[in-house]
């Protein structure tokens, strides 16, 4: 449970004499609730002065700090900005106390997912290695790139982030490296095998020594690279993923390889196991709902390398629900109304329809959308699955605070003005807190969940802050 929402709740429950129970539904951090004891945590850096992942504050002044497999040894809290970086998915060894929001980290393990020349550049992706990497609103720039725009052909980068079935790369940090020591490096799936060695996405590696290597295999590879093809010259197989047997607490974000219909399910995140039972919990989403390609946070108890799932949470972040107001059948786009300014973008291989296909949409017809945000000269949410909603007037914009000024709050470049609302409009986690209160704790990059309804013209009437 996010630690400001701790506070707050647990003012308003003295406040109110107990008559409010904190907790509620949204989609909130599903780090809290730990047991306390042993604890590995796999995901993105989002904080220092002690380092934040999952949601968690781990204190690191005794911590070892492992990069790309070397020791750099122990620093301080105002020394470790500068070792590692915000955007990094790292693997923290420790422990995370009952709190479920703090613990300790022993060990500090970072390793880039790939590492290559840059082939192509633009708005939103590059590819390195023949591999498609994700830019969005997330990802992280180092020190001497700066900027996705300083990048050109040639360049040698690195990037750390979660890797999908097909091989490609949702980035959260990319980073120039220099100089050059001419060796190629991949983790990912294999998702095939050859006479001569096997592919990872469309790279092809050449590798003699197939006889302990398996579609799906999680690898990393290192060799020379040249003409589109990397000549191995060391491949490690990953059984585990974490690298360790057992923890009480085991805590992982990534992309999903695999697919669940229903519970049981084994699926992968970032090489490691996920086991998925009748007791496992969800947030945001349903188990049928864990294909290959869905963003998930996973908390659970590592047993015999695998983690068996306590809680699962969808973090593709960006939910909307309106009428459609245009569609660009050419260029596979739609806009909505009461959201100007926001592109929708599908494409027919990687969005997933449901009850049509994009060719049936029309101007007017009511769609509920998932996806991820994709940076750029505007505004554009990438569609992960589009649902039809016939019989709904609803309206619905969730993602992230990007500006306020005054009462109109920014989402996704939509402008939305909350000067009509009452206090019983604004909330927090599914609680209502007022309008005072609610702009006193509200923060740039906060998840906001806007509704309304079309009944009567295009009217947003509630704004909640979703943990």
């Amino acid at each position: 449970m996010n630690l400001r929402k701790i506070i707050y709740l647990s003012g308003l429950m003295i406040a109110l004499s107990g008559l409010v129970a904190c907790g509620g539904g949204g989609d909130q951090t599903i780090a809290g609730g730990g047991i306390g004891g042993s604890g590995i945590s796999n995901g993105t850096i989002t904080g220092f002065g002690s380092v934040y992942v999952n949601g968690v504050k781990f204190e690191s002044v005794s911590a070892e700090i492992i990069i790309n497999g070397n020791s750099e040894g122990m620093f301080d809290d105002a020394e470790l900005p500068f070792v590692l970086n915000e955007g990094m998915v790292v693997t923290v060894e420790g422990e995370i106390n009952v709190d479920g929001v703090s613990g300790r980290a022993d060990k500090i393990h970072y390793g880039r997912l790939i590492k290559g020349p840059v082939e192509m550049v633009n708005a939103n992706t590059l590819s390195v290695l023949g591999q498609t990497i994700f830019v969005d609103s997330l990802t992280r720039f180092g020190r001497k790139l700066g900027m996705l725009a300083n990048l050109v052909a040639q360049d040698i980068v690195e990037a750390s982030g979660f890797i999908d079935a097909s091989g490609d790369v949702h980035a959260r940090y990319i980073e120039i490296i220099s100089p050059d020591d001419g060796i190629a490096e991949i983790k990912g799936y294999i998702s095939n095998l050859t006479g001569t060695g096997f592919t990872i996405g469309t790279l092809a590696v050449s590798w003699s020594d197939l006889s302990a290597l398996a579609i799906n295999d999680f690898v990393e590879v290192k060799g020379g690279y040249q003409l589109g093809q990397l000549a191995a010259s060391s491949v490690e197989r990953y059984a585990g993923g974490f690298g360790i047997s057992d923890a009480d607490d085991a805590e992982i974000e990534g992309v999903v390889v695999g697919n669940c219909n229903m519970a049981p399910c084994l699926f992968s995140l970032n090489g490691q196991s996920v086991q998925v039972t009748a007791n496992t919990e969800f947030d945001g989403g349903q188990v049928v709902e864990i294909q290959n390609g869905i963003r998930l946070e996973v908390e659970g108890e590592l047993v015999g390398g695998v983690v068996i799932a306590e809680e699962v949470a969808f973090k593709d972040q960006i939910e909307l629900q309106s009428q459609i107001s245009s569609v660009d059948p050419v260029k596979r786009t739609l806009e909505l109304s009461g959201m100007d300014g926001l592109l929708v973008q599908t494409n027919d291989v990687l969005t997933e329809f449901e009850g049509a296909v994009f060719d049936d949409l029309q101007v007017n017809d009511n769609v509920s959308i998932r996806g991820r945000v994709i940076t750029g000269g505007q505004n554009v949410v990438f569609v992960t699955k589009l649902s039809f909603e016939d019989m709904s007037n609803d309206l619905k914009l969730q993602g992230p605070l990007e500006a306020r000024i005054g009462d109109i709050v920014t989402v996704l470049g939509v402008n939305i003005d909350t000067s009509l609302f009452i206090d019983s409009d604004f909330k927090i986690d599914n609680q209502i807190v007022g309008r005072t209160t609610f702009f006193n704790l509200l923060q740039e990059g906060d998840a906001l969940e806007i509704e309304g309804g079309l009944e009567s013209g295009i009217e947003w009437q509630s704004v909640e802050i979703d943990e």
